[in-house]
């Protein structure tokens, strides 16, 4: 389990709204305590680095997004040509309530930088920063 940056559910409540929320969640988990009844959340293991202000890698990629993880590592030894791929330093997010897609730019104006050979492995470090901590961390606020 981990809280889902690409989920606009309480974008539109504020403060207050949200806390009354884990407020609930917690008395949920308080009455399951009282009657005895045992659960076991399993956090994923990079939201439970980021709990404890640590640092994910690419490796900590593979339990949120296999495909992303399996594609930024066929980034870093792909020898063909890169405007091929279309990449820019940019990240698409479809919200999955709205259906709206966002684009977070992972350099500024990183939409109008276009990935090469030579910059392939800084975006492939953005990336990864982007998705395990820098997104994780802002829904955590």
């Amino acid at each position: 389990m981990f809280p889902n940056p690409s989920n606009s559910l309480f974008d539109h409540l504020d403060e207050q709204q949200i806390l009354e929320y884990y407020e609930f969640f917690g008395k949920v988990l308080g009455k399951l305590m009282f009657e005895g009844i045992q659960i076991e959340p399993q956090f994923a293991k990079f939201f439970l680095k980021r709990l404890v202000n640590k640092s994910n890698m690419i490796s900590d990629l593979k339990s949120l997004d296999k495909d992303l993880f399996k594609n930024l590592n066929f980034l870093k030894t792909y020898d063909g040509d890169f405007e091929d791929l279309c990449l820019t330093f940019s990240c698409p997010e479809k919200d999955e309530i709205t259906g709206e897609v966002k684009v977070y730019d992972l350099v500024p104006h990183g939409q109008n930088i276009s990935v090469t050979r030579e910059n392939r492995f800084k975006y492939v470090y953005m990336m990864v920063d982007f998705k395990l901590n820098r997104r994780i961390t802002e829904k955590l606020k």
